[in-house]
């Protein structure tokens, strides 16, 4: 697995869209990803455990939506 820190969000952030995401390439549910999201917009920094095969498209999407991403302290690239 891959670890990747949301370090924080820009303007325009698109949680809906961010939520689907983590639904996608994480597996959260509802509630779950309501709270990373929710953690992230009140400027928590939030790690999260991906498969390799998803983290580029994860951090590209992410970023695309508006979320300040980078891979974890583990991990040197995807």
């Amino acid at each position: 697995m891959t670890t990747i820190r949301i370090t924080g969000w820009k303007a325009g952030f698109n949680k809906v869209q961010f939520g689907s995401l983590l639904r996608e390439c994480c597996g959260f549910s509802l509630s779950e990803r309501k709270r990373q999201v929710d953690s992230i917009l009140q400027g928590d920094v939030i790690t999260i455990e991906i498969a390799p095969d998803r983290c580029e498209h994860f951090l590209q999407s992410a970023s695309y939506l508006g979320a300040i991403c980078e891979l974890g302290a583990n991990s040197d690239r995807c």
